[in-house]
């Protein structure tokens, strides 16, 4: 059975990115139904009081940029509605993704 058809499937997606959305349908038809495209957050103005930067060099050696922080915090997000509605298993994916050949087999693995 695939278990994988009825997992709850997010795809990160910029808001108007039609295309991203198009080639993700195309992608996910036939190996996840149960998928909606969760709307990003994008590039924010600045960073919240919350972030230290001064942190991130010392471990990364640079600061993130607004467009990176966008991205996390949309996965924040994502988990932020994974926890609320009490879903026990999820696929978080970003719009850019592929599928490998394997995918469907190693997931299906996971359920088992």
């Amino acid at each position: 059975m695939n278990k994988l058809k009825t997992l709850s499937t997010f795809v990160i997606t910029m808001p108007g990115d039609v295309t991203r959305q198009k080639k993700c349908k195309n992608q996910l038809n036939g190996i996840c139904d149960n998928y909606e495209f969760f709307l990003a957050n994008g590039k924010p103005n600045k960073f919240p009081t919350t972030y230290v930067s001064w942190k991130r060099q010392f471990y990364f050696g640079r600061d993130l940029t607004l467009g990176e922080f966008g991205c996390f915090d949309s996965h924040k997000l994502v988990l932020e509605k994974i926890v609320a509605k009490k879903i026990e298993k999820a696929l978080i994916l970003e719009d850019d993704f592929i599928f490998l050949d394997s995918f469907k087999r190693s997931m299906n693995h996971l359920f088992m």
